[in-house]
């Protein structure tokens, strides 16, 4: 399975057709963008901390994520 792939499929597994994340900012003001669209009538499930890619995704979001010097940097995943 593809990253791509197993991406898709974590959104499969929390009710969600499409997940958005943009990181934005300056030296001295940054900016975090987060989107998600549920399957319509269902609510969003939490992320299966089975899979190695969630528990990767929810490590750097709870450790790593800060300011990157102007740059933009984000993910945008649709379930196809």
């Amino acid at each position: 399975m593809s990253r791509k792939e197993e991406a898709m499929e974590t959104l499969r597994e929390e009710n969600l057709i499409q997940e958005k994340c943009i990181i934005f900012g300056t030296e001295d003001n940054s900016y975090v963008f987060y989107r998600h669209e549920t399957v319509p009538g269902k609510e969003k499930l939490p992320m299966n901390l089975s899979r190695e890619m969630n528990i990767k995704h929810k490590k750097i979001m709870e450790e790593c994520l800060e300011e990157v010097e102007d740059k933009i940097t984000g993910y945008d995943i649709e379930v196809m």
